[in-house]
């Protein structure tokens, strides 16, 4: 089983290529990306991932380590340990070879990884992690080709495989054998703009570290408790102010990103030698990374700023001048966020069920933590390291006791690493590997463990579902779960909205239809498909997502709260598959009528209909069309016939032209019919023997590379041209799209007629006459569409079999 290919980009009238993707909220965000195993270049990726990390919250270290380590750090378990590293004779070599003069940021990965190993080796670990040097080479396991400068790995990472030890793969990366995204635990990218940095290190006779505050009472600034074990000295120094708060004497700033003061980072592990310093204040403002006036909106920042040479000796930036709240941000810093994003990207999309992921961003001495979930990235205040190496130690020991549930992996994927690792070669292609968790034990219940088989679908994105859909087998029967007579049986999971209504909940409520009148409506049955078993995993109010809610409700800033869904059902197959109109035009119709008793009698809108979610059956050697994915579904009431509220659903290239507005109207049935026929042009004009053979003269491939604005240009020339034709065994099907075509082009005409006579008739002060939108004046609605499916394209009266 395969899922649909994506058609390629195609070149179009040049009215419509100044149309950037950037139009609308719904086009900007990765998950809209639909081209992505085709376009995959910074330039591509950039522009979808700058919406994504806009929705950022950006709170000092202490914060940072408070909501994301808080149950590592309570009581300062860890302080003492932290202190002896940091002021350790042994450190201090590390932080000067860091420190020492260079020309190219590669010079200072092994410095760096020789830093962490040193701490990593003076304490336990959980997992046993290792921080290895990566780039040049690519991560396996995605289209697109990414290399992270450093990754933090398991050490079973290199046990067990014929990769180097860890001392060489500080080094250089791991030649012999790529790394994959599942084993990427975080990832660190470093940069180079100052290269000297001497001047940033702490006398050695100094100390700068105090007792930590108590993590247990989960503020994000504290007051020191320990004594002072010496003044700071150095560039930086912090002194006292009139206030009793701790400022910094130089600003050593270089236009990252938000830095915080001495005093905001306080809490995890008090940097400043004043026992008398005052709490911080609340540092938590929202920072929207790319700025909106100091760009073109139409390019991301990276794409338009002219980035200067890595080597060197230093880039100017606007500086934070003591007291001051604000800042500009360095189009470099844009870039390097960017950057980050794109490898978070990669790991959730890519590295298995996973929840979240960090990472770290550090630019000569300056280092800020990067955390990114499906609804939400959060950035630490950019902090000095060098003048305090506690920072550097608390950072690392904070990861170094992570879980690997703490890391982002979903608990609910077991996977054995001897099972992973029984051939880890078969993981370095780059490409997405169907077979990557193969074997892992997938436990619902106390009965019910099953055995993860090929991946069929994951959605690439960072913000959204991040939804998967992979192959399971149950491998025992219980008295309880018993499907040995179902055949295949796939589990698709879901990190959906928690307050939206769950799919389940939906089918739930369409099977209760259908039990009330078996004999009229059990047909219905095989055009939708069969749940076996669903269930949602709740939120841990003590893990990531928990603490981090918790804090932002706090702080009375949004967070959308998601739930896992997992559902368990048989196993059904893309409709693509069907090759010819023998097959193909009956599961059309098939769908169009399901579609239609659903709306009309069980009261569901889909709302997002797509090639994806059309899939068939097989029962008795032939096909049945089956309408799947009723995650954005909605039970309708006669109060959400109403065209009052605004929203828009749907995946891009199949929307309706009205919700490409940008203010689209309510979604309305009549959408969703339009959106089936857009499946079912693409399918007859681009599909041949289940393969795209679409090439650069069909204009359609470029309706999966546009946002929102170029997309409903392209839509709104369409009506009134020449269809592409379609492909050999589809020739029957076309007297099909061109009616259809007629149908809304008529429908969209009377619309125009009508607003031209509705201004009329204001101007001239009469009553405005009505029209009805839901189907464009009467001219697109169930059963004209339905006539068109009734016209004789010289099916065959019964049902075929498949291998006919």
């Amino acid at each position: 089983m395969t899922t649909p290919s994506t058609p390629p980009r195609h070149r179009v009238e040049a009215q419509l290529k100044q149309l950037s993707v950037h139009d609308t909220p719904l086009s900007q965000g990765s998950g809209s990306h639909h081209a992505y195993d085709t376009e995959h270049n910074r330039s591509d990726y950039y522009k979808y991932l700058a919406t994504d990390i806009a929705t950022c919250e950006t709170i000092s270290l202490d914060e940072f380590i408070s909501v994301f380590f808080k149950h590592i750090h309570e009581k300062g378990r860890w302080a003492a340990t932290i202190n002896k590293i940091a002021t350790s004779d042994e450190f201090r070599p590390l932080l000067e070879a860091y420190a020492a003069p260079c020309e190219d940021e590669k010079a200072r990965y092994h410095p760096f990884n020789k830093m962490v190993e040193h701490i990593l080796s003076e304490i336990p670990s959980d997992l046993s992690i290792q921080l290895c040097h990566n780039d040049p080479c690519s991560v396996a396991g995605s289209h697109a080709i990414r290399s992270p400068d450093c990754v933090f790995v398991k050490e079973a990472a290199l046990s067990k495989t014929v990769r180097t030890d860890v001392d060489t793969l500080s080094k250089s990366g791991p030649d012999e054998l790529k790394f994959h995204w599942y084993e990427i635990l975080g990832f660190v990218e470093l940069k180079l703009e100052d290269d000297r940095l001497e001047h940033h290190l702490s006398k050695p006779d100094v100390a700068s570290i105090a007792e930590p505050m108590d993590m247990g009472k989960g503020k994000g600034g504290g007051e020191g408790k320990g004594k002072s074990r010496g003044k700071s000295g150095g560039t930086g120094a912090s002194t006292g102010s009139a206030s009793g708060k701790t400022t910094l004497s130089k600003s050593t700033n270089h236009g990252d990103g938000p830095s915080a003061t001495r005093d905001e980072v306080s809490g995890a592990i008090p940097v400043h030698g004043s026992a008398s310093a005052v709490p911080a204040p609340d540092t938590l403002r929202r920072s929207l990374r790319i700025k909106e006036k100091a760009v073109n909106p139409v390019e991301p920042p990276a794409q338009t700023a002219t980035a200067q040479s890595s080597n060197s000796r230093k880039r100017t930036g606007p500086t934070l001048e003591p007291g001051s709240s604000k800042k500009q941000k360095s189009t470099s810093h844009d870039k390097f966020l960017l950057q980050c994003a794109s490898y978070a990207l990669e790991m959730l999309s890519h590295g298995s069920i996973r929840t979240h992921a960090f990472g770290i961003l550090v630019i000569d001495e300056r280092l800020e933590l990067l955390f990114y979930d499906r609804s939400l990235h959060v950035r630490s205040k950019v902090v000095n390291f060098l003048e305090n190496p506690a920072l550097l130690v608390t950072v690392i020991v904070s990861l170094a006791k992570l879980s690997s549930k703490d890391w982002g992996y979903s608990p609910i994927i077991e996977l054995d690493e001897n099972t992973y690792y029984k051939k880890p070669e078969r993981f370095t292609e780059q490409e997405p590997i169907p077979s990557l968790i193969k074997g892992a034990k997938m436990k619902l219940d106390q009965e019910l463990i099953l055995e993860t088989q090929n991946i069929l679908f994951q959605q690439h994105a960072l913000i959204g579902r991040g939804t998967c859909v992979l192959q399971v087998s149950q491998k025992s029967a219980t008295s309880s779960f018993d499907w040995k007579d179902k055949g295949g049986l796939v589990a698709k999971l879901c990190f959906s909205p928690e307050n939206r209504t769950s799919e389940s909940t939906i089918l739930n409520h369409i099977s209760d239809m259908i039990k009330s009148d078996p004999e009229r409506l059990g047909r219905i049955c095989n055009h939708l498909p069969e749940v076996l078993y669903h269930k949602t995993i709740e939120w841990d109010e003590t893990g990531v997502q928990g603490r981090l809610a918790k804090y932002l409700e706090g702080k009375n800033l949004p967070y959308e709260k998601r739930v896992l869904r997992i559902l368990i059902m048989t196993e059904l197959f893309p409709i693509i598959e069907l090759t010819k109109t023998a097959t193909l035009g009956p599961a059309i119709k098939d769908i169009f009528n399901c579609y239609r008793w659903l709306f009309e009698e069980a009261g569901v809108l889909h709302r997002d209909i797509s090639l994806k979610n059309l899939m068939y059956r097989k029962k008795d050697g032939k096909a049945y069309g089956v309408l799947l994915d009723f995650d954005m579904a909605i039970i309708i009431t006669l109060e959400d016939r109403k065209p009052s509220s605004k929203q828009r659903t749907g995946t891009l290239p199949y929307m309706a032209c009205d919700l490409l507005e940008p203010s689209p109207p309510k979604h309305v049935y009549r959408h969703d019919l339009e959106s089936l026929f857009y499946v079912m042009l693409f399918l007859t004009t681009m599909y041949h023997n289940g393969q795209i053979i679409a090439d650069a003269k069909n204009p359609l491939t470029a309706w999966f590379s546009f946002g929102t604005a170029a997309l409903l240009a392209a839509k709104e020339l369409f009506w009134r041209r020449r269809l592409p034709p379609p492909t050999e065994h589809f020739l029957n099907m076309q007297p099909w799209i061109i009616h259809l075509q007629a149908l809304f082009d008529n429908g969209y005409h009377a619309r125009s007629n009508y607003q031209r006579l509705a201004v009329i008739a204001e101007v001239a002060s009469k009553d405005v006459p009505s029209f009805d939108h839901e189907t464009l004046g009467g001219e697109v609605d169930f059963n004209k569409f339905a006539k068109v499916l009734d016209t004789n394209i010289g099916l065959p009266a019964e049902r075929v079999l498949l291998d006919e």
